[in-house]
């Protein structure tokens, strides 16, 4: 009985990890194109020499932009630390047996 708890809540932590490296790639990809649009932005008005309101606030936004993708990543890591785990815990039970 504990075997097979054991073995569902392993599964599910792979797969919950799995999940979240799937979610947070397909955000990490999205904010990626986000923030080279930004940059980009950030990068035209510095070769026009615009104001400096302007370049504040194009610097800003492309560095929410990097934060986010930042925590982006983070959550890929961590998902991928969860489905080891699963994973581990997979072959653990497999070589008792």
């Amino acid at each position: 009985m504990y075997r097979k708890l054991l073995h569902v809540l392993t599964v599910g932590v792979g797969l919950a990890g799995g999940l979240a490296v799937l979610v947070s790639a397909y955000y990490l990809f999205q904010d990626w194109a986000a923030l080279n649009a930004a940059y980009a932005r950030f990068e035209g008005l510095t070769m026009r020499a615009a104001d400096q309101r302007s370049l504040f606030i194009a610097a800003t936004h492309q560095s929410a932009f990097r934060m986010n993708c930042f925590a982006d990543v983070v959550g890929v890591l961590l998902g991928a630390i969860l489905a080891a785990l699963g994973l581990h815990g997979l072959i653990v039970l497999h070589e008792k047996r």
